[in-house]
């Protein structure tokens, strides 16, 4: 089933901030982003009361008064925590309790599992009120989406010891070698004519000084990067008349949970809680380039 766009979504996610700009210079940390300074802010805040036709009592989740999320079978910064995980974890991990909250369920009201992203996709994993572990969605699953929640830019991957870039200005006069799809990202900040390469092959061109960067979708240019000391990400302007593919939640096949949370998704990105998330998570790993 394609996923599930309220118009209310439509609407609301007109009303998205761009994340702020910053610059791309040090090496990215492979440790989670310190939370010391208010490690549960995201899902703890001041925010509004529940959505009322969606309140948790109400609600037919697995077991009564609980919702359980599904997160993947492996804990990836900056994504998941994994299973059990408490506030301040990771996005998904974070974005999780705060749909929870935003539905009526307290912390100790929310319950963690692990599912494989296969099962959960192909609908035979089915024992949780929702997953989230970077699903795209897929006419050709048979499973439910949310409403998105996080936006895929692409990322510019250089190496550590090459010169400091401040601004996407910079980005025409590089080597690029791109891997994918570049719709999302400004057509002004990478040259049309890039040659298109395997991202095994784009990283070795990389290292050996073929290519001055790569340009891949920045999950995958955190993955690369977040084991590695000698590469830097720096997230890249997305192309304005675009709408980027987004990351949204799993839900079991006709979930009667699916409009619920995806209405509380929407609450968040209008009261620029999912802003905070990417800004928490993904922007120090990614700074964006302005």
């Amino acid at each position: 089933m394609a996923p599930a766009v309220l118009l209310a979504g439509l609407v609301l996610s007109a009303c998205a901030a761009a994340p702020s700009g910053s610059s791309a210079g040090a090496p990215p940390t492979t440790s989670l982003p310190s939370t010391a300074d208010d490690p549960s802010a995201i899902v703890s805040g001041s925010v509004s009361p529940p959505l009322p036709s969606c309140a948790g009592a109400d609600l037919p989740t697995r077991t009564a008064g609980v919702l359980t999320v599904a997160t993947g079978t492996d804990a990836t910064a900056p994504w998941s925590g994994g299973s059990g995980a408490a506030p301040g974890a990771g996005l998904e991990t974070d974005l999780g309790y705060a749909v929870a909250q935003t539905l009526g369920y307290p912390a100790d009201k929310v319950t963690w599992t692990q599912v494989e992203r296969s099962a959960a996709r192909a609908g035979t994993a089915t024992d949780f009120d929702l997953a989230l572990d970077r699903f795209t969605g897929s006419d050709q699953e048979a499973a439910d989406y949310s409403t998105g929640y996080f936006a895929i830019t692409e990322s510019l991957v250089r190496r550590a010891d090459a010169p400091t870039i401040t601004d996407a200005g910079q980005v025409g006069g590089l080597r690029l070698g791109v891997v994918g799809a570049t719709e999302a990202t400004d057509p002004d900040v990478v040259p049309s004519g890039s040659p298109q390469l395997g991202l095994a092959d784009a990283l070795t061109d990389l290292r050996s000084g073929t290519v001055d960067g790569v340009v891949v979708d920045t999950p995958t240019a955190l993955a690369v990067a977040g084991g590695s000391t000698d590469l830097v990400v720096a997230q890249l302007p997305t192309d304005p008349m675009i709408q980027p593919d987004q990351f949204h939640a799993l839900l079991p096949s006709d979930s009667t949970l699916t409009g619920c949370v995806s209405t509380a998704i929407d609450r968040l990105r209008v009261e620029g809680r999912l802003d905070e998330l990417a800004r928490r998570w993904v922007d120090p790993l990614a700074p964006p380039l302005t």
